[in-house]
């Protein structure tokens, strides 16, 4: 495979320490040699001029999965890698064969300026592990990059208690005495001691970072005191309580609203309605038996409406905040309809008086699903049964933008971001 650290003399060199890594079958692969020479590089005008002849060039991939993102952060380019934020923004946190995200390269290499655009544009982008489960933070300490690992944990405090495959942390490969020091600060210092992570990793089997978070605080992290059911998050510039909260939240968000500004994320809380939502997940769950996979039948879903707000502060009683379409306003048959992408509702935001617009991140178990037609009310049977039905609708089996969920106990609301564009 490619290797993270130490400098290669030449692009032949680059190339055949590369040579070996294992390429996947993939259809419908953008193959453009000449871009991806523009990103290495650093010719922007020149990739520029690629892009601009067919905008479909930008998502070019050589045989191990490497992007021109992942050449920008490898080699420092930060021109390079700000125009590919603008224009094709999901490659800041694409993944090569093995895994390997462009922070993990800017990590290694200590390209600082790089680490805080991508954490800037795409925050979920620093979060993200390859294929041995190892975090930017792994790389960065492997490489002894005591400014880097400080930058990544400043914006991501749970990446010092990641375990790899080898249940390895970023602190079992520290070497320096600086480094080691420092990780052992950021530990006691950290508001999520590191058991109750693992423990929660154990016990849900979350597949990344962001969604341990999330679900972390939507369960633990409720506030007592505040019965307002709306709790208002400190933004992390604020150094203090729920800043990994607010982090996770905002990634999530700007991973396709790269444009927006967030004025303010409130926590929802609501222990009988979340706990109604936990019993009825697991009903699924073992309905499901074996074919139960929550990396593909639980998923942190957006929404919007008229309203919400005052919906979420009011008694359990008051109107929903999801909405259900039938007939005509359901392509996908009759149903509370949900999206994988803030930017897929973002169409739909009505605007406050003063200009403000608010989007609801929610935690949904979506079960078996299968593709919904306009006119169904209700998911179609499950194959060799003529009573049980899927679990829910969708636009794609084969990957899912869209989900239409028959009844509100699917789903049960997390975060309200407010925002303007």
């Amino acid at each position: 495979g490619r290797e993270r650290g130490g400098e290669m003399a030449s692009k032949s060199k680059e190339r055949k320490s590369r040579s070996s890594a294992p390429s996947k079958n993939k259809q419908d692969i953008v193959i453009c040699p000449a871009i991806i020479d523009a990103a290495m590089y650093g010719k922007l005008d020149e990739l520029k001029e690629i892009a601009l002849a067919d905008p479909k060039n930008l998502q070019a991939r050589e045989p191990d999965g490497w992007t021109i993102a992942h050449w920008a952060a490898r080699r420092g380019h930060l021109d390079v890698l700000s125009y590919v934020a603008d224009r094709a923004p999901t490659l800041l946190s694409a993944q090569a064969d093995d895994g390997s995200t462009p922070a993990h390269y800017a990590a290694s290499y200590g390209h600082d300026s790089v680490l805080n655009l991508l954490g800037d544009r795409d925050p979920g982008s620093l979060m993200v592990n390859d294929s041995q489960g190892n975090s930017a933070a792994h790389d960065a300490t492997k490489h002894n990059r005591l400014t880097t690992l400080k930058l990544l944990v400043e914006r991501c405090p749970s990446l010092i208690y990641g375990m790899n495959k080898d249940q390895n942390r970023p602190c079992d490969f520290a070497v320096r005495e600086e480094i080691k020091q420092f990780l052992k600060e950021s530990e006691k210092a950290s508001m999520v001691p590191a058991v109750q992570l693992q423990n929660l990793a154990k016990e849900t089997r979350v597949l990344n970072a962001q969604n341990a978070v999330l679900a972390f605080y939507c369960r633990n992290y409720w506030d007592p005191i505040d019965r307002s059911r709306l709790v208002l998050l400190k933004p992390p510039a604020n150094k203090e309580e729920h800043h990994m909260e607010w982090q996770s939240v905002s990634a999530e968000f700007l991973r396709t609203m790269s444009k927006a500004n967030i004025l303010a994320v409130y926590r929802f809380q609501d222990r009988e309605m979340h706990d109604g939502f936990i019993s009825h997940r697991d009903q699924i769950k073992a309905a499901c038996k074996d074919h139960w996979s929550e990396a593909n039948m639980e998923k942190w879903v957006f929404s919007t409406g008229l309203n919400m707000e005052e919906s979420l502060r009011s008694t359990p009683e008051s109107a929903y905040p999801f909405l259900s379409h039938k007939s005509a306003s359901a392509p996908y048959g009759d149903g509370i309809y949900l999206v994988r992408e803030a930017s897929l509702c973002s169409d739909d935001v009505v605007s406050l008086g003063d200009g403000t617009k608010q989007m609801l991140l929610s935690r949904a178990v979506t079960g078996r699903y299968s593709v919904g037609k306009s006119g169904m009310d209700k998911p179609s049977l499950l194959p060799s049964s003529n009573t049980k039905t899927f679990d829910s609708m969708v636009d794609n089996v084969a990957e899912p933008m869209t989900f239409v969920l028959p009844t509100a106990s699917h789903v049960v609301p997390a975060y309200l971001i407010s925002y303007r564009d």
